[in-house]
């Protein structure tokens, strides 16, 4: 039986309207592709208040003495609550390895320590983070440490309390460090009493104008990570204020590896640390200005080769650009075709090709020329290149879905599986139709073992190609057609 088609239960005028009150309540910004997402949860809270149609849904919502926790709860569904333990190997161990020892030093006359997790799902990281401080206990005895933990979810914070975890959320955790701080319940583990004491957790609406709660003040770290990929630019850029104004002076702000920008966080100085960057504000008389990133910090090192893809090789399922004549000169501002991202790449010399790259985005290229020469260095396996390229096209773009694509899959050929995921989720939040998408999010679970998702993954593939021409050739795919995605997973899918 055909599957209603739940986006068109949302008129586009309804669409727009309640995207808005979205926007206005949280910062969040909704691509229309998301407009059933959107329609489901909508529906969900209708039911959930017993409120029937559009306008009384609207209206209900809207009012703030009724409706303002239904529409967190809207919001919260709308997001990716994705999380896990020792989340983002580079940015845990510069915090344990440097920012957690700088603080120690800094506040040392204090003996006071703040650290907020500010969007901290299901409290994963703000536990890490308990974990962190417990193995440097001698150095923080008779310390006052606090760590807040909020989240515009509330649903996400009654489970962060109650803090038992199944193993998923350990997939980047030894069982050692798992053991040592969690105890069995049932087939799933919960965190030792006296690590949870040392979290504090609140509901907290990030987007809003309204005040925060009173411990955001004095803070000396603040982890926002994969947050504000969902907002707005002016929400992003409010955001970066308000966390300056919340941390002491030589505190320390990290964010999403896909969300560094400097036009943002320019009040903060960017600390290259190995294998990622991270913010710091800067002390009395400090300048924040003339930090540029080093595009090396962004290389992530791995000692272990990238377990092999379940269909074909990367480039397989990556746009190369087209065989086109050389250009001899550099293109225009904004100029982003393949074609004329393959010519520059193939300059003579050969050396002097991603030089004219950097000159066309210093130009004016936008997050489309990132994506192509990306695509293109992929192509060619060029993954120091191929992710700054990526993580410019992310930036610049942070709503484009190939954008976030092509990152998982650099992440994915360079040893970060667990990264590599959380892009292709991020692509496919933006873009639930995005075939490629769900193929390589298949590829990693079946990778991982959840054979369960990888399922689900491939299921959503056939979804998609259902009824289409085996012969119909699939966008940016480089020739790919429905009919060689369908004998892939008929082959060797999950």
């Amino acid at each position: 039986m055909p599957q209603p088609d739940v986006a068109n239960s949302l008129s586009p005028a309804d669409f727009e309207r309640f995207r808005d009150l979205v926007r206005a309540s949280s910062g969040f910004e909704l691509p229309e592709i998301r407009r059933a997402d959107l329609a489901r949860m909508l529906d969900v809270a209708a039911a959930e208040a017993r409120v029937l149609g559009r306008d009384a849904l609207y209206r209900f919502l809207a009012d703030p003495a009724r409706g303002a926790q239904a529409l967190r709860k809207v919001v919260a569904g709308l997001t990716v609550g994705e999380s896990y333990f020792f989340r983002d190997k580079a940015q845990i161990e510069a915090i344990e390895a440097k920012i957690l020892p700088d603080l120690i030093e800094r506040r040392s006359a204090q003996r006071r320590l703040r650290i907020w997790s500010a969007g901290c799902s299901t409290g994963e990281e703000p536990y890490t983070l308990a974990i962190l401080l417990d193995r440097m206990s001698t150095r923080l005895a008779g310390w006052d440490v606090e760590i807040l933990a909020t989240d515009i979810n509330p649903d996400a914070i009654e489970a962060a309390r109650r803090g038992v975890y199944s193993a998923w959320s350990f997939r980047q955790t030894p069982d050692a460090v798992r053991d040592q701080y969690f105890r069995p319940a049932g087939n799933r583990f919960e965190i030792l009493d006296r690590l949870r004491s040392r979290v504090k957790f609140a509901d907290l609406n990030l987007g809003s104008d309204g005040p925060w709660d009173a411990r955001t003040r004095g803070v000396d770290l603040i982890l926002c990570r994969n947050v504000l990929i969902y907002l707005s630019r002016p929400v992003t850029e409010r955001l970066a204020v308000r966390f300056s104004g919340s941390l002491h002076e030589g505190g320390w702000l990290i964010v999403g590896a896909s969300e560094w920008s400097q036009a943002v966080f320019h009040q903060f100085v960017a600390e290259n640390l190995p294998g990622t960057v991270v913010y710091r504000k800067p002390d009395e008389g400090e300048s924040s200005a003339g930090m540029p990133l080093d595009a090396r910090s962004l290389t992530r090192a791995h000692t272990s080769p990238p377990s092999p893809p379940a269909f074909e090789s990367v480039s397989f399922l990556v746009a190369a650009p087209p065989a086109e004549p050389r250009m001899e000169t550099a293109p225009a501002a904004g100029a982003h075709s393949a074609a004329e991202v393959r010519a520059i790449l193939l300059a003579e010399p050969l050396a002097e090709g991603p030089a004219r790259l950097e000159r066309a985005w210093g130009a004016g290229a936008d997050e489309s020329f990132a994506e192509w020469a990306a695509a293109a260095l992929i192509d060619r396996m060029n993954w120091p290149l191929a992710l700054t390229w990526a993580e410019r096209a992310v930036a610049r773009g942070p709503v484009s879905a190939k954008a976030h694509f092509l990152h998982g899959l650099i992440l994915r050929e360079t040893g970060d599986p667990a990264g590599a995921a959380e892009d292709f989720r991020r692509c496919l939040f933006l873009d639930p139709s995005h075939v490629l998408g769900h193929v390589a999010l298949a590829t990693i679970l079946a990778g991982s073992g959840q054979v369960k998702r990888a399922r689900a993954a491939r299921a959503s593939v056939l979804r998609l190609l259902e009824g289409r021409p085996r012969d119909e050739p699939l966008d940016d795919a480089d020739g790919l057609t429905v009919g060689r995605i369908l004998d892939l997973l008929t082959a060797g899918g999950p």
